[in-house]
């Protein structure tokens, strides 16, 4: 019996969790939306910016290839002064 206390209060604990997150999930998305209503363009390169780390993360090797190659390609004359 009282193992099953156990479950029922891990379970309970695991529910309250999950709507925690899902409380804050919803809230991140409104300041997402906010921010794009009223600073789009910061908003815009935040998120660029993050979708570029995370590509650096996840592949590191791709990433530094393609900065070599678009350095490589700056300094041959392309697209710039």
């Amino acid at each position: 019996m009282r193992m099953l206390g156990i479950l029922v209060v891990a379970c309970v604990v695991l529910a309250a969790a999950q709507a925690v997150a899902a409380v804050l999930i919803l809230l991140l998305l409104t300041a997402l939306v906010y921010g794009l209503a009223v600073h789009t363009r910061e908003t815009l390169g935040l998120i660029g910016l993050m979708v570029c780390m995370g590509f650096v993360e996840r592949q590191p090797f791709v990433a530094l290839c393609i900065i070599v190659l678009l350095g490589l390609w700056r300094m041959a004359g392309g697209q710039g002064h």
